[in-house]
């Protein structure tokens, strides 16, 4: 796996919010059942919003830090991933293992930003995204010279909802 170059993608601010908001629903989790801890007269509310915090932390973490808040490493003859921000050991790629790549544009508020999806078989394998990589066009460009493209996606919830599941 040694290169003579090897690109590693960096984050952009907005991984800085996205852990802000996964710290704060933890603690505002562990306020809320410190809270009610032992209590018998706990009103019906508080379980209301104990669930919904959970169900944001669930889809925070779980959701965006594990498939997207990823460090990818492209090599000469394979690409790693590391969910987590990093902090889950790599997952190797070998690029004659890997089938191409779609890519995706989606437009929110604050702008409209590009995927790109590595895919192994039918599977996506890696999940890029110029929100929360700053040098995506790199990587992109790196990807592009290596892998066969497959085409463009369009964004569905159903989809999305899929793709969080798996």
């Amino acid at each position: 796996m040694k290169s003579s170059k090897t690109i590693r993608s960096k984050f952009s601010f907005w991984i800085l919010p996205l852990l802000a908001y996964v710290a704060f629903f933890s603690w505002l989790i562990v306020v809320i059942i410190v809270g009610i801890k032992g209590s018998l007269d706990v009103p019906g509310p508080v379980y209301l919003f104990l669930f919904f915090y959970m169900w944001m932390w669930i889809l925070l973490f779980w959701g965006e830090l594990r498939a997207k808040a990823i460090v990818v490493r492209i090599y000469d003859d394979a690409v790693t991933k590391s969910p987590f921000w990093g902090l889950i050991p790599r997952r190797r790629f070998s690029f004659d293992e890997l089938r191409g790549y779609t890519t995706e544009q989606r437009s929110t508020r604050i702008g409209t930003f590009k995927y790109l999806y590595i895919y192994k078989g039918d599977k996506r394998v890696i999940k890029l995204s110029s929100l929360y990589h700053r040098n995506f066009k790199v990587l992109k460009g790196c990807i592009m010279k290596k892998l066969p493209a497959l085409g463009s996606e369009t964004y569905t919830v159903k989809k999305a909802l899929k793709e969080f599941l798996d």
